[in-house]
């Protein structure tokens, strides 16, 4: 315990700290409990955005009552709405802001975390820009695509795919991101012997004098 609360101390006073490395369990107990809380915000975020969408859904139950079914069960309650009804479908715009900030205030507690690990890998820091091209451009669709999708019978499918082909991009980059950062720090791999460069052969090892 003593150890994660250090590895969260260091994470947190080296928020700006781009230098440096940072090996795998002290980068990864840090990392892990930021992703962790910037997801139960967004979760937490989600909740009034479905609580809005089930009343106007029971609302136009109650005033259309031929255009939906409704399924009770002990644990469960759905109701299912026949036809195409954009104003039914949620405002997203205050949570696209929301999950906007949640994302940027992640990015910016993990940067620095990130650039020092892959220092420990023997890789530029640089490296960890990689999905944020695809992030900026899918904040940068989402509010045109969800407004489409909730205010006319007929939305531009092309923004749609665009938007979903760069979430795919998006996730193929943190999947390479993560598999830099889950090599094996520079100091755990074999040094690969010196060649001599005046004949191409491999220098002899060094003789140390006790």
């Amino acid at each position: 315990m003593r150890g994660y609360l250090l590895a969260l101390k260091h994470g947190f006073t080296g928020v700006f700290r781009f230098s440096g490395r940072d090996g795998s369990v002290l980068f990864w107990s840090y990392a892990a409990t930021i992703l962790f809380l910037a997801v139960l915000t967004m979760m937490a975020g989600m909740i009034p955005v479905m609580a809005e969408s089930m009343a106007k859904m029971q609302e136009f139950a109650v005033q259309n009552p031929e255009q939906v079914t409704i399924q009770h069960g002990p644990n469960s309650y759905s109701i299912s709405v026949h036809g195409n009804h954009p104003g039914l479908f949620p405002d997203m715009s205050g949570f696209i802001e929301f999950t906007a900030i949640v994302s940027g205030a992640t990015a910016i507690l993990l940067a620095a975390a990130v650039s020092r690990r892959l220092h420990d890998t023997g890789l530029s820091g640089f490296w960890g820009l990689i999905p944020v091209p695809f992030l900026v451009l899918g904040f940068g669709l989402m509010p045109d695509v969800f407004e489409d999708f909730g205010s006319t019978d007929e939305p531009d499918m092309g923004k749609f795919f665009l938007m979903f082909f760069n979430n795919l991009l998006y996730i193929g980059s943190l999947g390479l991101l993560l598999f830099l950062l889950i090599r094996k720090s520079k100091a755990d791999l074999p040094e690969e012997p010196s060649a001599n460069i005046n004949d191409g052969k491999q220098s002899p090892p060094a003789h140390h004098r006790p």
